[in-house]
């Protein structure tokens, strides 16, 4: 192998325009903009950016949050399609390679997804989320052997997961064995909501999963979780309330925020810059009082994975198959 260099990547913490497709791509392709002008050859957006997630489903039956649903699946992305060409158009100005989370909508189905980028802009890979994590199972569908992956790119061996998927060992294990050099740990913002009673150690546990897949594939490990902020939870409640009396989900925010990234032994860290975005706050709809969140931009690090000094194509090592569907 070629000797190789560090490069610098991005973990975006920022909260989604909630349940609007249009605005949300805007707000990814100036973070990705802000991102790739900051230095970033790679850049990392947290789980179901594109339009958000459905943070209801822990605090609304089905039936109480259906209006909910229908939004977000009339908002969801088609792969290929114009949401996915306005990302790759960024990329491309860019000059960066794009990781990005995203309710996609194949037929009838919605989908848990990391949709991937070139720094061409071309769209080269889709990672859908195996099992979908408890009442998540009434949104989206699964993912099957294809999913399982790695893409041999000019800026190392690049894979990711997905929340939960992160509990999935053989899942782990498998881009261990394809050689993962790179990975993205993709996440919600579980920790910003009072309904969950598991929120207030959801970012404990992220911290944990992360740095544990960092020490047992030896892999430098970027995490991007997403916000709330004050806009998306009133948005929330409002269409809510349509079918119910009452808010929705009060939200927080986290206590402690997740690290962006997460070094394993061979992998340094070498310098950092934080480009900030817009701020927002999130306050709690209860009647206790809840401190004010900063919604930010792009966490840009200095990545002591490495990249040959020949420009390659990116191609997919996939475990269960040679090629990838929907690439």
């Amino acid at each position: 192998m070629a000797p190789q260099t560090p490069f610098t990547v991005a973990a975006v913490h920022a909260a989604s325009e909630f349940l609007d497709l249009d605005a949300s791509v805007d707000k990814a392709c100036r973070l990705i903009e802000e991102a790739g002008a900051a230095g970033a050859r790679l850049v990392v957006f947290p789980e179901s950016f594109l339009p958000g997630y459905p943070f209801w489903i822990w605090s609304h039956t089905p039936a109480q949050s259906a209006p909910l649903f229908a939004k977000l699946f009339g908002e969801a992305v088609v792969l290929p399609g114009e949401a996915t060409r306005r990302i790759g158009q960024a990329a491309r100005r860019a000059r960066t390679w794009v990781c990005i989370g995203i309710n996609e909508r194949e037929g009838g189905t919605l989908y848990n997804t990391l949709a991937w980028f070139d720094d061409d802009g071309r769209l080269v890979a889709r990672h859908r989320k195996l099992q979908p994590t408890n009442v998540e199972r009434t949104i989206w569908g699964r993912g099957d052997g294809r999913d399982v992956f790695v893409l041999d790119t000019p800026l190392g061996r690049l894979g990711g997961l997905i929340c939960f998927e992160h509990s999935m060992d053989l899942n782990r294990y498998a881009l261990i064995a394809l050689g993962q050099q790179v990975h993205v740990a993709a996440w919600p913002a579980i920790s910003a909501m009072t309904a969950d009673p598991n929120s207030g150690n959801f970012d404990n546990l992220t911290e944990t999963a992360i740095k544990y897949h960092a020490l047992a594939a030896q892999a430098y490990v970027i995490c991007a979780q997403s916000r709330i902020d004050e806009a998306r939870s009133t948005r929330s409640a409002s269409r809510a309330s349509r079918t119910r009396s009452g808010s929705a989900a009060a939200c927080r925010r986290s206590s402690r925020p997740t690290r962006p990234t997460s070094p394993g032994r061979t992998a340094t860290t070498r310098r950092s810059c934080t480009a900030r975005s817009t701020s927002g706050s999130s306050r709690s709809r209860s009647s206790s009082p809840t401190r004010p969140a900063t919604t930010r931009g792009p966490t840009c690090s200095r990545s002591g994975s490495t990249r040959p000094r020949r420009r390659r194509s990116a191609s997919v090592v996939a475990a269960a198959a040679p090629t990838r569907a929907g690439t």
